[in-house]
């Protein structure tokens, strides 16, 4: 038993070893036969790779495919797990299987939810790119698909505005003042225009704000606080508790899409990835931001990932898996164990 500590958790893990021949065991016979493993996809045969004896295949064939389903995995005829640790020691057929998706259409076909780390996040930011409308940030162009989805919950013919939770005619646009509503680049713009002026106009980013706090924030990074909103506090504004969960999944997603400048010391003042999952998970994802995101996703073409599925933030920054994992590859390189074994003369070092 190995226990392993990633963040502040701490897991137990069981690990199976297998003896091979060792450089100084030549009364180990050397494995010289060589075994076909063929991948099945709904009885037809999908991809053949050839295996050394007692060796683990290294190349897997692409993930199969299915309209409203998740690749699961490959498995053999009884039901167990064939993957990168599985030792080969005869011929052996495997097939694909597949799980029910909770995740929208939308994500079809990506394999997202086999992923974890840099893997989910490159796989959504090459989702969130493929397809997508990008909208010119001039004018009032902007105006008619932020009244829809920002409408206010409860008042008709008013706008829910970020940091403060106000209620604004959704007429009242404006420039300047506290009696009348803008456009807030909840990244400001001059994070990011530089290089991707072209992610000016997304809808993701844009939150209707009263055009007096949108100015008072300015292009500060966000801070830590508590209670309502705070400008100029810490050396960054606070968005308030009931808006720093919004703050983060909009933050998440622009760190999915350019990740090469948007990171989490250019957003928050202490510059922890911890304080945004903490954000996210104190002040959920609500009917509100649900509603919003099929909404963009009508005008944008694309959708906020951690509004569909919250467990996406922790699979990609935090200490959360998928299942238990046989070898922790997104933490660790390697790990080097002695081991003493029953009936075993020598000891080695093994890395797992």
């Amino acid at each position: 038993i190995v226990n392993i500590s990633i963040g502040t958790e701490t897991k137990s893990y069981m690990l199976d070893f297998i003896v091979l021949k060792g450089v100084n065991d030549p009364d180990v016979p050397t494995p010289d036969k060589t075994y076909t493993i063929t991948f099945y996809v709904d009885s037809k045969e999908y991809y053949k790779a050839e295996v050394k004896e007692l060796s683990v295949l290294e190349t897997f064939p692409a993930s199969p495919t299915k309209p409203n389903l998740s690749f699961k995995g490959w498995f053999t005829i009884d039901n167990v797990p064939f993957d990168s640790n599985y030792i080969v020691t005869s011929d052996l057929n495997v097939f694909a299987s597949f799980k029910e998706s909770n995740l929208h259409s939308y994500y079809d076909g990506y394999n997202i939810e086999n992923l974890v780390g840099k893997d989910l996040q490159d796989a959504l930011q090459k989702r969130l790119i493929d397809g997508r409308k990008y909208w010119a940030y001039k004018g009032s162009i902007l105006n008619d698909p932020l009244r829809e989805a920002d409408q206010h919950p409860t008042q008709k013919d008013y706008v829910y505005t970020i940091y403060d939770g106000g209620a604004m005619h959704k007429n009242a646009n404006g420039s300047s003042g506290s009696s009348v509503w803008n456009k807030e680049h909840v990244m400001p713009q001059s994070w990011y225009t530089g290089k991707y002026g072209n992610l000016k106009g997304d809808l993701h980013n844009l939150r209707i704000s009263n055009a007096k706090i949108n100015s008072d924030r300015g292009s500060d990074k966000f801070t830590t606080g508590k209670g309502k909103y705070l400008a100029k506090s810490n050396g960054g504004f606070y968005p308030g508790d009931d808006h720093i969960g919004d703050v983060a999944r909009i933050s998440m997603y622009m760190m999915t899409i350019i990740p090469d400048v948007i990171t989490i010391n250019r957003l928050l003042t202490n510059g922890s990835i911890q304080t945004l999952l903490e954000w996210h998970e104190i002040d959920p994802v609500d009917d509100f931001e649900i509603k919003r995101n099929d909404v963009i996703f009508k005008y944008q073409l694309n959708r906020n990932p951690f509004i569909d599925n919250p467990d996406f933030a922790n699979l990609i920054w935090g200490t959360q898996t998928r299942q238990t994992l046989s070898v922790v590859e997104s933490i660790i390189d390697n790990l080097t164990y002695e081991i003493s074994l029953e009936n075993i003369s020598f000891k080695r070092e093994y890395i797992i």
